[in-house]
């Protein structure tokens, strides 16, 4: 069964989507349907997305890219991420896993203000002058995005239309690593440090009180509000992301996150513990409270996990006890390291600028 037009579902029965067509907080003129008990998104409509401008890559992974894209009916700006699932694919293997447990949470997490909101989910079969629309070479910014655009086109060119999952998020601004690069330490700042580790910890005791450990935490995947670095901070890219059934170990086919930041525990292992989202918490917070540059960034958590070097933690010369934070979410040994994020969340609430 194959069913196609704007903003539809092609394919579903073939790709074995868990979902019927669509989950959104936004009205489509197609025959999009809603899921149920999505929370409200002040009126904001799902887009069709031949309604939409597209005005530039904001960057790509393993399975897609993502769009700046505008809609023409109100001029509303919303991130599209368009996941292209691998020509060779096993509908219940660690791919198709990890981009269903990504679906699932665009879907079913309710809004907070330190995580991306996602608006809604839909699945249709982009042509190839869909596709040169949408991503156009001048979009293609960086080597990563040219390539990851090339291997795609190539795709389409050979098999006319490919599938693609469409998740429409809002739009931010720069990523945490952008504003570490360029930013200088001054007393003007201390109170930006503050309010972006309270961001971090909030956003992260969301998902782990309903049982989503991220699994790739790092500056890249925390993001302003908008431009500027305007805050509060939000937690972003759930691809990784696993949806336990309990806070006990998770245990994957696939490895996790970023290797800079992953927990001694998960290297060779692929495992994964509550713990381990702390431990890449505890590196991105001493990031944000000493400025590490991200050149320096590897050699300083080399020397501090696996050296024991934690007088290369500076004290903060205005919030209290944060270098204590630091060493305890980071020790190399998980039964010393801080158990819980309710504990950090706790001691991050009394923080207050000396």
């Amino acid at each position: 069964m194959v069913i196609d037009g704007p903003g539809t579902v092609v394919d579903r029965i073939k790709l074995k989507l868990p979902f019927s067509v669509i989950a959104s907080t936004r009205n489509s003129t197609s025959n999009d349907t809603e899921a149920e008990g999505w929370p409200s998104l002040e009126g904001r409509k799902f887009p069709n997305i031949y309604d939409l401008d597209y005005k530039g890559c904001l960057g790509g992974g393993s399975f897609g890219l993502v769009v700046h894209a505008i809609d023409r009916s109100d001029d509303y700006s919303c991130a599209m991420k368009f996941i292209f699932p691998p020509e060779i694919f096993v509908s219940n293997g660690p791919d198709w896993k990890s981009i269903m447990r990504e679906c699932k949470i665009a879907i079913e997490l309710e809004p907070h203000p330190n995580l991306v909101r996602s608006f809604g989910v839909v699945m249709r079969r982009i042509s190839v002058e869909e596709y040169n629309t949408i991503f156009p070479s001048n979009f293609m910014t960086s080597e990563e995005t040219r390539r990851l655009r090339a291997i795609h086109l190539d795709r389409v060119d050979r098999v006319e239309k490919i599938p693609a999952i469409c998740i429409t998020m809002e739009i931010c601004g720069e990523n945490l690593r952008q504003w570490l690069n360029e930013t200088q330490d001054a007393p003007q700042i201390r109170h930006q440090q503050l309010v972006i580790i309270r961001n971090m910890v909030s956003g992260l005791k969301y998902l782990h009180d309903r049982r989503i450990r991220h699994c790739d935490l790092k500056p890249e995947n925390v993001l302003f509000t908008n431009e500027e670095y305007n805050l509060p901070v939000k937690i972003g890219d759930f691809g990784l992301s696993r949806i336990t059934n309990s806070f006990e170990v998770t245990t994957t086919a696939s490895d996790f996150g970023t290797r800079e930041y992953m927990a001694p525990e998960t290297l060779g292992t692929k495992t994964y513990y509550d713990q381990s989202d702390l431990f890449s918490l505890g590196l991105v917070i001493w990031e944000v409270a000493q400025l590490i540059k991200f050149n320096k960034r590897r050699k300083f958590f080399d020397r501090l996990v696996n050296d024991q070097k934690v007088g290369l933690i500076k004290l903060h010369t205005e919030i209290e006890d944060v270098r204590e934070l630091i060493i305890g979410l980071t020790k190399r040994d998980m039964a010393e390291r801080v158990q819980s994020i309710t504990d950090v969340a706790q001691v991050v609430e009394k923080w207050k600028l000396t």
